[in-house]
């Protein structure tokens, strides 16, 4: 019995290894593998043991179930029942993952640095697909135009959004200096590890994601500024400052990130002849940033009119339509966007009481992460807080379910736990 208990809790860890080995590989292929890993769970058996780790965590567990109920409630007084039904299938890794994580087995705990480390490896698998793919396509097609444009963004990203591989390739950043730090390693090692993180960097501004390069420079600005505060040797500090500069040099290079800086204001030299000054104009370079204000604008102003529970789960996308035809936003109108703003969307679907929830969720695992002086925690909330401002996150599967396992891993696992199971 003690062997055929081994082997089922083997067997559950890692079919959740190769489940994070594949986030960074699509959603196609995450659906069956999930519906497996829970099976495996299931056959695992023992749910009156092996709930142990809920009673540190219930309202870290119940904030992110509470949450998900509250968007099954909004699908009540929604018009468009099977748009609510398809989110709340989108969203239910948010529901599931954390009852799952309350009761893992010891392995996942033994072999907590194995499940991060497979994610990195499993980044830089993607990452050098994605350059295989973008080299055989450019020398395919000869001129120097298309050349460039299969190594930029959506052309390059084989797998999924720009957006959410680069928000990926930045947590393996902050994973591995998480390594570097706690982990006596090999100069050889350190040397390999560093050239990853230079790699990723390099791979972020060439997907060209903006929302990911934002969030590069907070994250290593962070990393460069505690280096300056708490370490004393200088190797360290002179390798961050190269890292900063690297990443600054990177920005200034990267096309689509210097539009978006320059979005708005572009000094002109047209001059007042009556009062002999130049005059500051309002220019528009990045059509795709001020289609994006223009929809959290608009958005803003309905949820005034739901604020408290929102427009409903189904009729979320119902109502942004009808508002950009009213509106006349041509752009979103033709691409059915959403509003590229997760807050903004759950205040706008679930009202202020569902916005309160998702804010809860991230404060707590802030406060949490200063309680146990968990900088790793910190560093990942501080990630998807940033990518919330830019990107509906929890509207497709890529969001959900990276939120909702990394969420649930690094706050419900703890090392070499007491468990009787």
């Amino acid at each position: 019995m003690l062997k055929k208990k081994t082997i089922l809790h083997y067997l559950n860890f890692y079919i959740g290894l190769l489940l994070v080995f594949l986030i960074p590989f699509g959603n196609k292929i995450l659906p069956p593998i999930i519906a497996i890993w829970i099976c495996s769970w299931i056959i695992e058996g023992k749910f009156k043991t092996r709930f142990s780790n809920f009673k540190n965590n219930k309202v870290i567990v119940l904030l992110l179930i509470i949450f998900y109920i509250w968007h099954v409630i909004g699908l009540l007084y929604s018009d468009n029942q099977k748009s609510g039904l398809f989110d709340l299938e989108i969203k239910l890794s948010i529901f599931i993952f954390p009852i799952i994580f309350s009761g893992l087995n010891s392995i996942y705990y033994e072999k907590f640095d194995l499940v991060l480390k497979s994610f990195i490896i499993a980044n830089i698998f993607a990452a050098l697909m994605c350059l295989f793919k973008a080299f055989y396509f450019a020398f395919y097609y000869i001129d120097i135009e298309n050349f460039k444009m299969f190594f930029l963004y959506t052309k390059l990203s084989t797998f999924i959004h720009p957006t959410y591989f680069a928000m990926y390739l930045i947590f393996c950043i902050a994973l591995i200096e998480n390594i570097l730090i706690s982990q006596n390693l090999s100069k050889l090692t350190k040397i390999l590890y560093l050239c990853c993180i230079l790699f990723f960097i390099c791979f972020v501004f060439l997907l060209s994601s903006r929302a990911g390069i934002i969030t590069l420079f907070v994250i290593c600005l962070g990393y460069y500024i505690y280096y300056l505060i708490n370490f004393k040797n200088i190797r360290i500090k002179v390798i961050s400052l190269i890292m900063m500069l690297v990443l600054i040099i990177l920005m200034f290079f990267n096309s689509r990130f210097m539009m978006f800086m320059n979005n708005y204001y572009s000094k002109s030299n047209i001059k007042n002849e009556s009062k002999n000054i130049k005059i500051i104009e309002p220019v528009v370079i990045d059509e795709s940033s001020n289609v994006r204000v223009n929809i959290w604008k608009s958005t803003l102003s309905i949820c005034t009119q739901n604020f408290i529970f929102g427009v409903g789960s189904g009729d979320v996308k119902d109502v942004l339509i009808q508002n950009y035809e009213k509106e006349k936003n041509i752009n979103a109108l033709k691409n059915s966007l959403n509003v590229h703003n997760q807050y903004v969307e759950t205040l706008f679907g679930q009202g202020i009481i569902g916005l309160i929830i998702l804010i809860l969720i991230f404060v707590k695992a802030l406060i949490l992460s200063f309680k146990l002086k968990n900088k790793l925690i910190f560093i990942f909330i501080i990630i998807v807080g940033l990518n919330f401002i830019f990107e509906s996150m929890l509207n497709t599967q890529a969001g959900v379910v990276f939120f909702s396992f990394f969420y649930c891993f690094l706050i419900l696992i703890r090392k070499n736990p007491k468990l009787d199971f």
